[in-house]
């Protein structure tokens, strides 16, 4: 069963598939030691798959036709080999997100969106094109923010809270020459307006939003289809999920650590209290001493000698754990500050990471 889930969220035509395939075919490759693996089954697709995206001979037909059926993919990340973090990852049909009594599996997809720990919206970089940022923003909230809040707000409903989310500019090769940061920022900020704001009820939780400009290759759908097939980017959202799920997973050791601290604690004081009942009762005069008590005190104390040994071999492993924890959180921040653009309830941050 895999430790988490991430999802993607985007109209058909967005780049969902193809950026499940850029996203494979990179960390297969290994990114700063860091690898993906899935199953024997889901690796031959996947590869046949990205294979044919490769393949600039068969001009459009290169890219996969649209998802039809949901498929579900369990992936590992790996250090040095080393099992880290394993997701589940869902591939859907785009207008799931439209057709919601159309499609069969909508109850299914929303139940997966809720429980995911990372949400990643498809923002479609062709729909940046040009110099018209008020048609440009038009685009992105028909095409985009209008299908995908709904799934945000249902999100806050059942969890209490938003998962740190970033915002894929896929396709950025096509946009990139007529839209800047500012701009993508400003589009951003109204189409998916309420990241940006606190909420009016104090929460210990914040709206984390970051946006991340990704591409598969560089004009690689232009006129003839012979771009070459070159992910961009693409393994930062990825850290960005697993940075989360580390993040997430050291504050819990580190509550494991002291809670078991505390566990210590109060059997030094039992261990203690016994010994002094024990040796009290060894003291007594031998005509009152109750023998059957001290051997039963002396067991007991034993019992719970055993437990804080055991306790603290637990605490022993778990620090073990929390130190390869951070060292490999602390690598994919070395990543993650390549981010341009990162939002704490709609503040931008400079040195998040």
């Amino acid at each position: 069963m895999a430790d988490t889930t991430f999802t993607i969220l985007g109209t058909t035509g967005s780049g969902k598939t193809c950026y499940l395939l850029g996203m494979y075919y990179e960390m297969c490759a290994g990114k700063e030691g860091y690898t993906l693996t899935t199953d024997d089954d889901k690796d031959v697709r996947l590869q046949r798959l990205y294979d044919r995206l490769s393949d600039k001979s068969l001009g459009a037909d290169r890219f996969p036709a649209g998802t039809d059926n949901m498929s579900e993919y369990e992936f590992n990340l790996e250090y040095g080999y080393e099992p880290i973090v394993s997701f589940k990852w869902a591939d859907y049909a785009g207008n799931a997100l439209r057709l919601k009594n159309a499609v069969k599996y909508f109850a299914d997809l929303k139940k997966i969106i809720s429980s995911s720990s990372s949400l990643f919206i498809c923002l479609d970089g062709s729909l940046l094109m040009g110099n018209d940022i008020r048609k440009k923003k038009r685009a992105i909230s028909d095409k985009c923010s209008r299908d995908i809040n709904k799934f945000f707000s249902d999100y806050k409903k059942d969890n209490g809270m938003l998962p740190p989310t970033a915002i894929l500019i896929t396709k950025y090769d096509k946009c990139k020459n007529d839209t800047t940061p500012k701009e993508i920022e400003e589009i951003v900020r109204e189409s998916f307006s309420a990241f940006f704001e606190k909420d009016i009820v104090e929460s210990t939780s914040k709206k984390i939003l970051s946006i991340i400009p990704v591409s598969i290759g560089l004009n690689i759908d232009n006129t003839d289809y012979s771009g070459n097939l070159e992910p961009i980017n693409i393994y930062l959202s990825i850290f960005w999920g697993i940075y989360f799920v580390l993040d997430k997973k050291i504050k819990e050791l580190k509550k494991d650590i002291d809670s078991n601290n505390d566990k210590i604690k109060n059997l030094d004081k039992q261990i203690s209290e016994r010994k002094k009942e024990r040796d009290d009762e060894a003291d007594s005069f031998f005509l009152w001493r109750d023998d059957k008590k001290i051997n039963s005190l002396t067991s007991t104390i034993n019992f719970l000698e055993k437990t804080k040994n055991e306790t603290a071999m637990t605490i022993n492993k778990i620090n073990t754990q929390l130190v390869v924890s951070k060292e490999y959180i602390q690598r994919l921040r070395k990543e993650l500050k390549k981010i341009p653009l990162v939002f704490i309830d709609g503040e931008k941050r400079e040195n998040f990471f």
